[in-house]
C-alpha cells in the first residue's frame, strides 16, 4: 500500500506530531509505503523523514487558511487580498502538482492523506492523478485558530473533493457536520500517543511542597491562559506563595503584553514563569505536578493526553473535546470556562488533597492506555485504509 501524505506549513503543534507519529508506525508496522510532501524546506517534517528513511518531497504549495489572529492592519490586508488569493493559491498548487510527477510516480498510489484541512494541495493531486483523498480533520479552525479560508464555501469544497474524513474527537466529527460535511463520509479516530519515552511523575503527599502548575500548549488567547493567571489571583495569599505557574510555547508579542499587565497588576511575577518551547517535552512533563488546559475549543488535547501517560493530574475546561479525554471527579477536574471562581476553586481541592491527586492521575493513566495509544490509532487508520481497498473504493 502507498499512501502520499500532505503535511502543512504549521509544524510546531500536535497536528504535525501527530501526522509523524502516524506515518512512522504505517512505515515501521504495516506494508505501507509512505511518501511525505512538505512546503517547508530543512523543516521538522523533511528531518524526520531523513532520520526514519522515508521518502520526502519539498514542494512550495501554498495554504488555504489564514489565520486572522494578528494586528489590526494586518488583518485588514488580509481579508481585501483574501478574494484573490484564493485563485492565485489555486493556481500555484495546480501547477506545483502537475510538476510533482517529475518526483513521484503516482500510478499506484492508493490514497492522498491531507493531514490538516488549511491545505487544498491533496485535493488538488487526487484531481489530477485521480486518487481517492482522504482528510484528517485536526482542529475547529475558525474557533481555536480564526481561521479564515481562502473560498467562499471552504465545506463544500472540502466535502464535494474528498472521499474519507478522519476527526480526532466526536466534537469535531459533530461540528464538521454541522457546516455540511455528510455524516457517513466522517469517522471518529482519536489521536495516538508514543508514550513509551514518557516519563512518569511520582506524586509527593506533602502539603508543604510547592505545587507546580504547568500548561504546555502554545500561548494565545484562543488557549486561555489569563483564566489561570486570573484563578491564582483570587488564591488565599499564604496558598499562594506556594504555588508557581509555568507556560511553555510560542506567544505572540500581543498576547504576551496581555499577560504580562494582568501579571504586574495582581503581583505575580515571582509566581509565574514563560518558559518558551521545549525539545524534550516527555521529559519535562515529570518535573510539574498539576496541567491545566483551559483552552475555548480544543479539538483533542494532546499535551492533555501525554499529561495523563505522565501521570500528572489535570484539571481541563468544560469546552471542545476536554470532557471527552477527562471524566471529573475521576480522572480529573473539569471547570466551567471562563468561570474564575471555579477554576480557583478546582485548584484549591488538589492543594488540599494530593493523595486526591493521585488517585484522579492514577485513573487517567489507566484511561490514556486504554484508548490513546499510538498503536491502536493506528491500527484503525489502517483499518479503514483496508477496508476501502478491499471494498473497491479506492478506485
Amino acid at each position: 500500500m502507498k499512501i502520499i501524505y500532505i503535511f502543512n506549513k504549521s509544524e510546531i503543534g500536535g497536528a504535525t506530531k501527530s501526522g509523524l507519529v502516524l506515518i512512522k508506525k504505517m512505515k515501521d508496522n504495516y506494508n505501507v509505503v509512505p511518501i511525505v510532501l512538505t512546503p517547508v524546506e530543512n523543516g521538522k517534517v523533511e528531518k524526520f523523514c531523513k532520520n526514519n528513511n522515508i521518502e520526502c518531497h519539498v514542494i512550495k504549495y501554498k495554504e488555504i487558511g489564514y489565520s486572522l489572529s494578528v494586528p489590526l492592519i494586518k488583518k485588514i490586508i488580509k481579508i481585501m487580498l483574501f478574494p484573490f488569493m484564493f485563485w492565485y493559491v489555486k493556481v500555484i498548487n495546480y501547477i506545483y502538482a502537475v510538476k510533482s510527477r517529475n518526483k513521484i510516480n503516482y500510478s499506484d498510489v492508493d490514497f492522498v492523506h491531507t493531514n490538516v484541512g488549511r491545505d487544498n494541495f491533496g485535493i488538488i493531486i487526487s484531481k489530477i492523478f485521480n486518487i481517492k483523498h482522504i482528510m484528517h480533520l485536526r482542529e475547529f479552525g475558525t474557533l481555536d485558530f480564526n481561521c479564515y479560508y481562502l473560498c467562499f464555501n471552504y465545506y463544500k469544497y472540502i466535502n464535494d473533493n474528498t472521499f474519507k474524513f478522519i476527526a480526532i474527537s466526536d466534537i469535531i466529527k459533530k461540528f464538521y457536520i454541522s457546516k455540511g460535511i455528510e455524516d457517513y463520509k466522517i469517522e471518529t479516530i482519536y489521536n495516538g500517543i508514543d508514550y513509551d519515552n514518557i516519563v512518569i511523575k511520582s506524586i509527593e503527599d506533602s502539603k508543604n511542597k510547592i505545587l507546580k502548575i504547568v500548561t504546555f500548549s502554545g500561548i494565545s488567547n484562543e488557549k486561555g491562559q489569563w483564566q489561570i493567571i486570573e484563578a491564582l489571583n483570587l488564591l488565599p495569599r499564604e496558598i499562594l506563595k506556594n504555588i508557581h505557574y509555568y507556560l511553555y510555547g510560542g506567544v505572540s508579542s500581543s498576547y504576551y503584553k496581555k499577560l504580562e499587565k494582568l501579571i504586574k497588576k495582581y503581583q505575580l511575577t515571582s509566581n509565574i514563569s514563560f518558559l518558551g518551547y521545549s525539545d524534550n517535552l516527555y521529559q519535562d512533563i515529570s518535573k510539574y505536578d498539576l496541567s491545566i488546559t483551559s483552552s475555548k475549543s480544543e479539538a483533542f488535547g494532546r499535551v492533555t493526553v501525554e499529561c495523563m501517560f505522565a501521570k500528572i493530574p489535570l484539571i481541563v475546561s468544560n469546552s471542545g473535546a476536554n470532557t471527552e479525554l477527562i471524566d471529573n471527579g475521576i480522572t480529573g477536574l473539569v471547570y466551567e470556562f471562563a468561570n474564575i471562581e471555579d477554576l480557583k476553586n478546582k485548584i484549591l481541592i488538589y492543594y488540599n488533597n494530593r493523595e486526591l491527586m493521585k488517585i484522579y492521575a492514577n485513573n487517567a493513566y489507566e484511561k490514556a492506555v486504554s484508548k490513546f495509544k499510538a498503536d491502536d490509532n493506528c491500527n484503525k487508520v489502517y483499518d479503514l485504509y483496508d477496508l476501502l481497498i478491499k471494498s473497491g473504493e479506492n478506485q
